[in-house]
């Protein structure tokens, strides 16, 4: 019966609630979209002002964003997706050269033999 009327009030409920907006609590801030694309990111750094890497987790993919723009897959890491594993972190270092330095954090997947 309870879970029931907890199916029912899920369906009540207007199909825009069930999405989550950000919000700022500070008059300062703003939230403003970057850009879209086809895959859930999951983690992303900085190359520049309007340039970054932005990851795909579970498909251990790596894009680049440039002005908005998003690219095909730049890298593609046969990644572990069972529990909280996969292509979980990035970063970048800018040693002042013409060259930036990437670091990724994933979880290989298991070869089977």
């Amino acid at each position: 019966m309870i879970l029931a009327v907890i199916l029912l009030a899920f369906q009540l409920m207007p199909s825009n609630t069930l999405h989550a907006e950000p919000v700022t609590t500070n008059a300062h801030f703003t939230a403003e979209r970057i850009f879209t694309g086809h895959f859930e990111p999951s983690s992303m750094t900085f190359l520049a002002p309007n340039d970054m890497l932005v990851l795909d987790r579970d498909a251990g993919k790596v894009y680049r964003v440039t002005n908005g723009d998003t690219s095909g897959p730049i890298l593609d890491v046969n990644v572990g997706t069972n529990g909280y594993r996969g292509l979980l972190g990035v970063a970048a270092t800018d040693n002042k050269k013409e060259s930036i330095n990437v670091f990724l954090y994933f979880t290989e997947a298991r070869k089977i033999i």
